[in-house]
């Protein structure tokens, strides 16, 4: 299946604003089950990051929640979230940059998962 993802990383100053970042994102992902059935996840979540800044390099882990909306064919549910993600950011200059992420997540909380590998293009916004 794919998936199309929108996410905003925004630091969090009273923790130390180069080290842990808020980060609200919805996806939209697509794929047919093992049934022959397409199904459709929209997840809208909340992640609470914590990076490592060395020079343009930026490792980091994160775990949040928030709830996805399945759709099987005509038939919508709703169900609770949890995630956990790591990854890397590099700083490409001039408020550009690439991520590459690994995240985990449960629908349903441990009833149904998912697992993304993601590319990103990040543009920071100041």
């Amino acid at each position: 299946g794919g998936l199309v993802a929108v996410r905003l990383g925004s630091p969090l100053v009273p923790l130390g604003p180069r080290h842990w970042l808020l980060e609200p994102g919805v996806s939209y992902a697509w794929y047919r089950n093992a049934g022959g059935q397409d199904l459709h996840l929209f997840l809208p979540e909340l992640q609470l990051q914590y990076q490592v800044i060395a020079g343009p390099i930026a490792p980091y882990i994160g775990g949040g929640g928030g709830f996805g909306m399945t759709r099987v064919d005509t038939v919508g549910s709703t169900y609770w979230t949890a995630s956990a993600a790591g990854g890397v950011r590099l700083n490409l200059g001039a408020g550009w940059g690439l991520a590459g992420e690994f995240r985990l997540r449960t629908i349903g909380l441990f009833d149904r998962r998912t697992t993304e590998w993601t590319i990103a293009l990040v543009r920071r916004l100041e």
